[in-house]
């Protein structure tokens, strides 16, 4: 029982170190003034040929029916009785 409290003891410290590693990793890379390890001014995203369009009557007809439903749940009349 011992052993395997140590044993578990070491994993936390161990995970517990790491993360703090890598917390430091993260802070020493975003300081300011530092230049970035890879050449960013070369890479670009690819760009759309052509923008769509979303379908504004479908979108208009869902949040139609959506309402719809939610209102007509609402006006179900309950079955509570009088000793509710």
């Amino acid at each position: 029982m011992q052993k395997m409290r140590a044993r578990a003891s070491r994993l936390v410290c161990a995970i517990g170190a790491a993360g703090l590693v890598a917390l430091g990793v993260g802070v020493a890379e975003a300081q300011p003034g530092r230049r970035p390890t890879v050449d960013l001014t070369e890479v670009r995203p690819p760009a759309p040929p052509k923008q769509d369009t979303p379908p504004v009557i479908m979108s208009y007809m869902l949040l139609a029916i959506l309402v719809a439903a939610a209102i007509g749940a609402n006006t179900i009349p309950s079955k509570r009785g009088h000793q509710d």
